[in-house]
């Protein structure tokens, strides 16, 4: 099996029976569980066009670009895999948990969604490479070179916080899908919805009430110098919005979708940040540092801020103070933080290529 590529070459694609496949499912679920014999699933570009996955798991596993046309992934467990590429055309994901699943680029026309999980799956327009026999690369052409879903069934499908930017939706029934609730849903105006809370705050509960957030869609939102400490914005959906200035103190914005937001000066100490997408936001003198309870000084409390596995890219962190924070397995690759304050942060596992520390403390630094 081949696919036409950029000038006419073939990429070859090797073909699996169903045995073959069901010993590379057994021995990742032993890589998963950390037993002798386990070896991670790589099946990029492998063709696996009938095959059966209902209900395996291959939690991230390397699909890269292989053909899933027609086969079944009922109930599959599909979490953090790499998917880039990969041609899901008229396949079943009824119950699949695709969460922070790569698909980028995916052909997916006529695949049924029915109930699958698409918690912060990246659904983004993407074009595969593949190493010619001169070792050129040469690009691998599909019918469609974005991520298609025409003619997908995706009803009662939970796609809050996937993103699905320039992938075409036209053809897509989304009236049964969990998507980011809109600014019309809501039962008060976002006006209102922050000036009650910051009269929650300000009482400490006896009046107002809480802003409850969460998987609402605030792109574009003005909300520069706004009380939202506590909030609940989990899954929130404030891409481009302004919040400079803002309070965001013990906020829940975990998994919250904020590329190319203001948060410049925003006060974040003891914010949950989570799995959320920063990727080109402004985070400028943001303080991102650890929040201190009274309560809690004589035991030496204090509660950091939480950007583990969150996604950084490009983000400006200029002047930012991250003293204390948690950014393990974050992705900051080209992230500028150039004079932060990083003393104590946990860098563990997280991707820093290009990143700038130009001029930023580090002492006592945690980079594993």
């Amino acid at each position: 099996m081949t696919d036409a590529t950029e000038g006419g070459a073939a990429t070859p694609r090797e073909t699996l029976n169903q045995q073959q496949l069901d010993d590379i499912v057994k021995a990742h679920g032993l890589f998963l569980r950390h037993k002798p014999g386990g070896v991670r699933a790589r099946l990029a570009l492998q063709d696996l066009t009938g095959l059966d996955l209902s209900h395996r798991n291959l939690s991230a596993a390397d699909l890269t670009g292989v053909r899933l046309e027609n086969v079944n992934l009922t109930g599959a467990r599909l979490v953090a895999t790499n998917l880039f590429a990969a041609d899901l055309t008229g396949a079943t994901l009824t119950d699949c948990n695709l969460a922070r699943a790569d698909l980028r680029g995916v052909q997916a026309r006529g695949a049924d969604f029915t109930r699958a999980r698409m918690i912060d799956t990246d659904l983004r327009d993407g074009q595969l490479m593949t190493a010619a026999k001169d070792r050129s690369l040469e690009l691998v052409v599909y019918e469609c070179p974005v991520a298609a879903m025409e003619r997908a069934i995706v009803h009662d499908a939970d796609l809050v916080g996937a993103v699905f930017d320039c992938v075409d939706l036209g053809k897509v029934d989304l009236s049964t899908a969990q998507t980011a609730v809109g600014l019309d849903q809501l039962d008060r105006s976002l006006r209102d919805i922050v000036g009650e809370h910051a009269a929650w705050v300000a009482t400490n509960g006896d009046e107002g009430r809480r802003a409850e957030l969460a998987r609402a869609d605030l792109s574009d939102a003005q909300l520069p110098t706004a009380m939202l400490a506590a909030a609940d914005l989990s899954y929130c959906v404030l891409r481009n919005a302004d919040l400079s200035g803002a309070s965001l103190v013990m906020a829940d914005l975990s998994y919250a979708d904020l590329r190319g937001a203001v948060l410049r000066e925003a006060d974040l100490r003891g914010a949950r940040l989570e799995r959320a997408i920063l990727s080109g936001a402004n985070l400028a003198a943001a303080r991102l540092g650890e929040m201190a309870f009274t309560q809690m000084a004589k035991a030496g409390g204090a509660c950091v801020t939480d950007l583990n596995h969150a996604k950084l890219t490009r983000a400006d962190l200029r002047g930012a103070d991250l003293f204390r924070a948690n950014l393990a397995g974050a992705r900051c690759d080209a992230a500028a933080f150039t004079d932060a304050n990083l003393a104590g942060a946990r860098f563990v596992e997280a991707n820093l290529t290009d990143a700038d520390f130009t001029g930023a403390v580090l002492d006592g630094a945690d980079f594993g």
